[in-house]
């Protein structure tokens, strides 16, 4: 990762949650991932995928969310993930630079969402996590 690539994460709180620190460095940890690094010749997580999931841990710095749990996805992907008791959002930064969601309730499984995120639509993203921490 290059030293513009760091700069992509600015905080604009002086408070930032306990997580966030470890959720960037994981991120970054993931971009040295070798290619197979699955056992059956995946891809490295690949640059997009790196500077898109550190975009969404910055514009969800100041957000009241719990830690999310970050793995790195077969093809180059990055998934970030808040499996909560009775529902999960997950968000996967794909390779070829796409964002996708998906919402689920296990109280309601015939009504899951699921969609694409253009990368500059913090909008979108904080609606999803209001969904994740009003349920």
């Amino acid at each position: 990762m290059s030293a513009s690539d760091s700069t992509l994460l600015k905080i604009q709180s002086k408070e930032q949650p306990l997580w966030l620190a470890s959720a960037v460095a994981k991120v970054q940890g993931l971009a040295d991932m070798p290619e197979g690094w699955d056992g059956h010749g995946s891809r490295p997580i690949q640059p997009t995928s790196i500077t898109n999931m550190l975009r969404i841990l910055n514009a969800i710095a100041n957000a009241d969310v719990p830690p999310p749990h970050i793995a790195p996805i077969s093809g180059g992907a990055l998934q970030i993930e808040w499996p909560l008791k009775n529902h999960d959002l997950e968000i996967v930064t794909r390779s070829d630079g796409s964002i996708h969601y998906l919402q689920t309730d296990n109280d309601d499984v015939e009504n899951m969402q699921d969609g694409v995120l253009v990368a500059s639509d913090n909008a979108t993203l904080l609606q999803l996590l209001d969904w994740l921490i009003d349920r």
